[in-house]
């Protein structure tokens, strides 16, 4: 059986040195683990409480004034953040998308069975079943948002042909002994105490193109880095970055590294070119081309620097940054093909990770963004459902053309999309897109 909702205890941590030559800087203090605690931490849904179902996406319309997305981010105790982000949810494909540059943000306190949030001239309101929320702009504009899940277009996705499977839920015969386990719900898991530790392949790679899909644990007592925070090290090198980024904004404060730790980011070096998060316990997917750096016949001076193209949630986030130096506890950069490690760090899960090697199997693939007829129909096609109640068919896409009717993405190890209405009878069901 897997573990329900409990206190864990974090591993002594390091102090963590910017690996860059010349930069060195202690990040210890910008850390949530100072007390060694990582408070309450639910690996399933039914372990998150009230709390967890209230958080999560929101989308609908704003009174005369189009759409408009929420996240709400759950910080414990009853207490929430709110963002709104008019225009959409940001990182998305198909539905009506955030305009990029308006984030409003909001405290909530839940009361009984109300949460009551405030905040950026915004004020709303939003039950414990967490379905429907409902407020004014700072306009005095009324809005009403519906509970959603957003599924990754490439969830499930079936290795190439030729590809490697690392792992299936099956076995973990592709790590090292005793680097990687699977649990009873047939999860992988990197295995160690320290943030050096972690799964590793037992071959070592050059250019690849890469799929896995992940899952962060629900941690609403916790913050920054010690919030899901795992990490994808590239030939052992390069640190793709794993982290519950659901609601952060990449926009730096006093801390200028901010957003390259953020989940998407190679750390410390090239931040995410948006936040793709979904909530906690929502399956995540990692796409990736992997260029390996290029040296001369020596094999001593690089000629071309490594390169990646990330895919997260099916949105580009990472467009071929050089990636000239290795990053934080990675091997140094050199000719030799290197493994994929896994960072063992929070109870991060994992699903579906295969790989196929060689430059042939890199594919600069760009999400095809919708044109602006198609995002207009969407918006349409969204005014009206939230009129009319009306919902679509199972596998019909009809006037809602970027939809179809699924089951709940977080606890189905089948590919899922789709429109599904959410009510506390059935919490498998929501709006998706």
């Amino acid at each position: 059986m897997f573990a329900p909702a409990f206190l864990l205890r974090a591993p002594a941590k390091p102090a963590r040195v910017h690996s860059k030559p010349g930069l060195a800087c202690l990040l210890v203090a910008s850390l949530a683990f100072a007390d060694g605690a990582l408070g309450q931490t639910a690996l399933e849904p039914d372990e998150g409480g009230v709390d967890f179902k209230i958080q999560g996406e929101y989308a609908g319309m704003v009174s005369g004034a189009g759409a408009m997305g929420a996240q709400v981010i759950a910080l414990g105790s009853g207490k929430f953040k709110a963002v709104f982000f008019p225009g959409g949810l940001p990182g998305s494909l198909t539905g009506p998308s955030w305009n990029g540059k308006d984030r409003i943000e909001a405290l909530g306190t839940l009361s009984d069975t109300i949460t009551v949030f405030s905040g950026g001239g915004f004020s709303a309101t939003l039950g414990a079943s967490g379905t429907k929320f409902t407020g004014k702009t700072a306009k005095a504009e009324s809005f009403s948002l519906d509970k959603v899940m957003r599924t990754s277009p490439t969830a499930g996705a079936p290795p190439t042909a030729g590809a490697t499977v690392l792992f299936d839920g099956k076995n973990v015969s592709a790590w090292k002994d005793g680097t990687a386990s699977m649990d009873a719900r047939g999860l992988f898991k990197a295995e160690g105490t320290t943030e050096a530790s972690g799964a590793i392949t037992k071959t070592a790679y050059q250019s690849f193109h890469m799929h896995l899909e992940f899952r962060v644990p629900f941690m609403p007592t916790v913050s920054g880095q010690g919030r899901g925070n795992s990490g994808i090290y590239l030939q052992g090198r390069d640190e793709l970055q794993i982290l519950d980024s659901f609601g952060n904004t990449l926009e730096n404060g006093a801390d200028t590294m901010a957003a390259k730790r953020e989940c998407g980011a190679f750390w410390e070096y090239f931040r995410p070119l948006v936040n793709a998060a979904y909530p906690p316990l929502s399956w995540q997917t990692y796409d990736i081309d992997f260029t390996a750096a290029q040296y001369d016949a020596a094999g001593k001076t690089q000629l071309a620097p490594a390169t990646a193209v990330v895919l997260w949630n099916g949105v580009l986030v990472e467009d071929k940054p050089a990636l000239v130096n290795a990053t934080l506890l990675g091997t140094a950069a050199g000719p030799a093909p290197g493994p994929i490690r896994v960072q063992a760090y929070t109870p991060v899960f994992y699903r579906n990770i295969w790989i196929s090697e060689g430059t042939a199997a890199v594919r600069p693939h760009r999400p095809q963004p919708l044109s602006a007829g198609a995002r207009a129909q969407a918006l349409k096609d969204l005014r009206l459902s939230l009129i009319s109640g009306r919902q679509v068919l199972p596998g019909k896409r009809t006037a809602f053309s970027p939809y179809v009717v699924s089951q709940d993405p977080r606890s189905d190890s089948r590919p899922v999309s789709g429109l599904q209405p959410f009510s506390g009878a059935n919490r498998a069901g929501a709006i998706s897109y």
